[in-house]
């Protein structure tokens, strides 16, 4: 496989699958699990069991409180009054020395009895001491671990203590869109992550399975049977591997001018084409491109285009497929990182201050007059929320507004100044579906007044410093270009 260097980045020419470390558990030997048992007797109790197979090995048996119980459910199972068998000899021991084992004794005494309805626990056995103990945990849904070489424990339940990556609290979000009449859509949800991982986690227990939940401590506590741990450890790691998945998203804000006329409109097909152009050009390779228009508040349209992943997608590619239109002035640049499925809002634009209200009142002959101000946010205002569905694909659901402030009315009445502010603004709600490192264009043509985004300091015209020009033949398209790329989670 041919490789080429470009900076810090290695490119392949073939597929290449990232390595994963993995842990592998080797077991240490143990003697004593090979020791041959025989037995052939019935039992009232594991606790029993226990004490016999101590008595015949030197190993001490614990038994886990749980257990009586798992084994009487079991025994209920059962035909009444049958006993019931802990499994069948093997031929020869493991681990033996090939010698034939002995005639299994019978056992003495009368066997016992059936104790409230529940039959007897019956064991024929003749083999080793770790196979013995498997039998047992199989029969009756045990397990056992080895404490060391001379104690064993025998138990039905473990308890096992997870971390849970996601903040405190509900995540409450609405997103409103008016048309100034009686007409409104609106997105609103709420979600709780730990009330969804309290819900799914109980769902996997067993009946004597419990699950205690800690927002405080932020941890998720699991007493059940270790297959049961085993899927809700499986769960927990696919959950918090999502929930510490960061996107980040590269977000840029341009404005294109054009004064060719009050007729003109922007060609977005030669937009596209010079993007495609210039990707083929730089790669050698076509590209895909999707674009679609939607309608949004006021009767204006919107144009959203999703450009593939490539690496020509950039800004220069961007500034050169929109300079064919236009003069562009890049508005505003930043890289926004936000966690799976948590909303991150990115605003450009001033807060406006206007005297909202005055008021004058005489006491002991002094006038005293006191104002009331208020404030207009005006810009372009962005709420964007990420759902990473695979490792390299996400729901993005994003909501525009841009505020504008059209005039600021002065009112005198009785003596008394106020301004009155009248602003307008175009809302957008929508949900794209991307690949990592795909990039998002959504623009609109003399959808909003752009003046509130380019009236700045310094020469009129100067767009670094917010500055404009304007003229009754001038045209505006906003656009804005969105990039998520999805990063490894630290779960």
């Amino acid at each position: 496989m041919t490789l080429r260097e470009r900076r810090s980045v290695v490119v392949a020419d073939r597929p290449w699958i990232p390595a994963e470390e993995m842990k592998v558990k080797r077991e240490t030997p143990w003697p004593q699990g090979d020791m041959r048992v025989v037995i052939n007797k019935s039992f009232y109790s594991m606790s029993d069991v226990a004490a016999s197979i101590s008595s015949l090995t030197g190993v001490a048996i614990e038994v886990a409180p749980e257990v009586s119980m798992l084994v009487s459910s079991a025994l209920m199972g059962a035909s009444a009054g049958t006993p019931v068998s802990a499994g069948a000899a093997p031929v020869s021991p493991v681990g033996g020395t090939g010698t034939p084992p002995p005639t299994p004794t019978a056992p003495t005494g009368t066997p016992a009895m059936p104790i409230g309805g529940v039959s007897s626990i019956h064991i024929q056995y003749d083999g080793s001491l770790k196979g013995l103990l498997n039998m047992l945990a199989g029969r009756y849904g045990l397990s056992w671990k080895r404490i060391d070489d001379t104690h064993v424990r025998l138990y039905g339940y473990e308890t096992r203590t997870w971390h849970v990556a996601a903040l405190l609290g509900e995540l409450s979000q609405t997103d409103k869109v008016e048309n100034g009449s009686s007409d409104s859509a609106i997105t609103s949800q709420s979600v709780s992550v730990w009330k969804g991982i309290e819900e799914a986690v109980k769902s996997m227990l067993s009946p004597g399975g419990k699950a205690v939940i800690s927002e405080a401590t932020g941890t998720i506590t699991v007493t059940d049977v270790p297959a049961v741990i085993e899927r809700v450890n499986e769960f927990m790691e696919k959950q918090n591997a999502s929930l510490s998945t960061t996107v980040a998203m590269d977000v840029t804000v341009y404005v294109v001018q054009s004064s060719r006329g009050e007729d003109y409109a922007f060609d977005w097909d030669a937009v596209y084409q010079t993007l495609a152009a210039n990707a083929a050009k730089g790669t050698g390779a076509s590209i895909s491109l999707s674009r679609t228009t939607q309608a949004i508040t006021g009767g204006s349209e919107i144009s959203i285009g999703v450009i593939g992943n490539s690496e020509w997608n950039g800004t220069k590619a961007i500034l050169k497929a929109l300079s064919t239109q236009g003069t562009v002035t890049q508005v505003s640049s930043t890289r926004l990182l936000t966690l799976n499925g948590q909303p991150i809002p990115f605003k450009v634009g001033q807060t406006i201050a206007y005297l909202k209200s005055s008021s004058t009142s005489v006491s002991n002959g002094t006038a005293t007059t006191s104002v009331e101000q208020g404030t207009a946010d005006t810009g372009f205002f962005l709420n964007l929320l990420p759902h990473v569905v695979d490792k390299d694909a996400l729901l993005l659901q994003f909501a525009l507004n841009l505020s504008t402030l059209d005039k600021l009315n002065t009112v005198t009445s009785g003596g008394v100044t106020v301004q009155t502010p009248e602003t307008s603004s175009r809302e957008m709600i929508q949900r794209v579906a991307l690949r990592s490192g795909q990039t998002l264009m959504i623009a609109g043509q003399d959808v909003w007044d752009v003046s509130a985004l380019l009236s700045g300091v310094g020469k009129p015209t100067n767009a670094l410093f917010g500055g404009s020009n304007s003229s009754k033949d001038n045209h505006s398209m906003l656009v804005v270009v969105i990039r998520p790329v999805i990063q490894k989670g630290v779960f």
